[in-house]
């Protein structure tokens, strides 16, 4: 933890440095145990300073740099590690850069559209970035994931048809890096909801009356044969008369009716509340996985046509990367739907 918190320190003073105009060669050459972690971060920054070229007001970047990491600290509060799961911290403080260089500006709007090839697409990624961490839900992000995933085949296509092998081949290396992560939030934090109900109390069995023994045979003699009388059979209990059981009816969604036992202990209308709520949660959440096992089996199906598509129109030297490409795309919706089941 230490360690965690020791780099995070030295990556928010170096990204204030950049911030100052300072040039990255200092930073790295201050830190040398950290920085093959800190350059790729870092020059991320600086891309996106340079591709925007703002100059915002003064004031501007305090104020802006406040509204963020109150939202971000707000985010993390929120998002927790939990079912859908973690952001690594360097994403929310390059996404804190971003948004001070390029707020206010048309550069995100003009960078949307941008290839690999093209000067504004580190801000394209930064933007994405940004998105990702301030999208508070896990379902949100894994659903965001989605879309990303969608940019990354456009981009794989458009550059193998200009047959640019290079940048093919990176990006497929961020569809798998965002498939992953979209795996990774697809993971259940436990099976389907279960059905809430709550049992009526058992009636008390009446008690089983006595055998009645069989009658028995006297020895055969010359009279007419004389049989024991049976005994009167015993005393039965009266039986025990349960509760009465009154019937709720059912929240609508609901699986069941609720049966709820009058006077009995912990059955309160505030116990019956809590409960439906939570089941009401348990469905969303079941719901909200099929929303998303839906949404990924389309895309990934419409992903695997486009890719194979482009496979058999591009020259030889292309094919390589697009079958990787193709391996990427299979293996990453494969695992997530996986996830989801």
């Amino acid at each position: 933890m230490a360690k965690v918190n020791e780099f995070d320190n030295i990556l928010d003073e170096c990204l204030e440095r950049l911030l100052r105009g300072e040039a990255l060669g200092p930073c790295l050459a201050d830190y040398p145990d950290h920085a093959d972690a800190l350059e790729p971060l870092l020059r991320t920054a600086l891309d996106a300073r340079d591709a925007a070229a703002i100059r915002p007001r003064p004031g501007f970047r305090d104020r802006a740099r406040y509204q963020f990491q109150a939202a971000i600290r707000d985010t993390e509060v929120r998002g927790s590690r939990g079912f859908f799961g973690w952001q690594p911290r360097w994403v929310t403080a390059v996404a804190v850069v971003i948004a001070l260089l390029v707020v206010g500006s048309g550069t995100v709007a003009a960078a949307g559209n941008s290839l690999p090839d093209g000067p504004l697409y580190p801000v394209k990624l930064a933007t994405e970035a940004v998105q990702v961490a301030l999208t508070p839900s896990a379902a949100g992000k894994a659903e965001l994931y989605v879309k990303l995933a969608d940019k990354r085949v456009d981009e794989i296509i458009k550059m193998a048809d200009k047959g640019k092998v290079k940048q093919v081949e990176q990006a497929t290396d961020r569809l798998n890096d965002q498939l992953v992560a979209m795996a990774g939030l697809a993971a259940p934090g436990g099976g389907p909801a279960a059905q809430l109900a709550v049992p009526a109390p058992a009636p008390v069995p009446a008690p089983t009356p006595a055998p009645v023994p069989e009658p028995v045979a006297e020895p055969e003699a010359e009279g007419p044969q004389i049989l024991m009388k049976a005994p009167p059979p015993a005393e039965q209990l009266p039986e025990a008369v349960p509760a009465p059981v009154i019937e709720v009816p059912a929240a609508p969604g609901a699986e069941a009716p609720v049966a709820v036992t009058p006077g009995a202990p912990g059955r309160s209308d505030e116990a019956h509340e809590k409960a439906v709520g939570k089941e009401r949660k348990k469905a969303a959440k079941a719901d909200e996985q099929e929303i998303l096992r839906e949404l990924l089996s389309r895309h990934a199906l419409d992903n695997e046509e486009a890719l194979r598509e482009v496979l058999a129109r591009v020259p030889e030297s292309l094919k390589p990367a697009l079958r990787r490409a193709l391996e990427v795309a299979g293996a990453g919706y494969e695992q997530a739907l996986r996830n989801l089941d």
